[in-house]
């Protein structure tokens, strides 16, 4: 008999009986307490180590420029070295530092803060996943961090050519008006 206890991001103790119906001629009591423990061994943490992330808004950014960073952790959560596999951002347009994989995360350990960004390339908004693939005793774990941005939606045109400064003395500045279309 497999039974598996399959619950999203937690840690308790889960009790249920199992019964058993035969058609023997002495069938015993046919009931089994059953017992198992769900423990959440890999966090996606913010940098203060506890709050748990469940997701990131990087704002309206405009079109082709990069957004502030989204600092957050991975931390081990269980008494064993937990390994991740595999860092996934999607779309492209959400990306994160790089790391050698796999990474290794000892017992009851962080590694040092890492950043998310976002990089719009047209204006509206972005959604997206961050999923983290680990290994621990065997067990497959996935972690999903949703991700939202915009981007800054900008209709502006120069009617200016171009706008020529000519030499400009250190220390002086120089002024030149340009004309533009909202």
């Amino acid at each position: 008999i497999i039974i598996r206890m399959d619950l999203l991001d937690t840690s308790k103790t889960l009790l249920d009986t199992l019964r058993v119906f035969s058609n023997e001629l002495c069938p015993g009591s046919g009931v089994i307490p059953i017992m198992g423990r769900v423990q959440d061994v890999l966090g996606i943490l913010q940098t203060d180590g506890k709050t748990r992330l469940t997701s990131m808004n990087f704002g309206t950014v405009c079109p082709g420029f990069l957004s502030g960073t989204v600092s957050f952790e991975y931390r081990a959560l269980g008494s064993d070295t937990v390994f991740v596999d595999s860092i996934v951002y999607n779309p492209g347009n959400f990306f994160g530092a790089g790391f050698l994989l796999p990474l290794k995360l000892a017992p009851h350990r962080a590694n040092q803060p890492t950043y998310a960004r976002f990089k719009p390339d047209n204006p509206g908004p972005y959604t997206g996943t961050l999923e983290v693939f680990a290994s621990y005793h065997g067990c497959e774990i996935e972690k999903s961090v949703a991700l939202t941005g915009a981007g800054y939606s900008v209709n502006v045109d120069f009617l200016t050519q171009q706008v020529g400064f000519g030499n400009v003395t250190i220390g002086k500045t120089a002024v030149q008006s340009a004309m533009i279309a909202d």
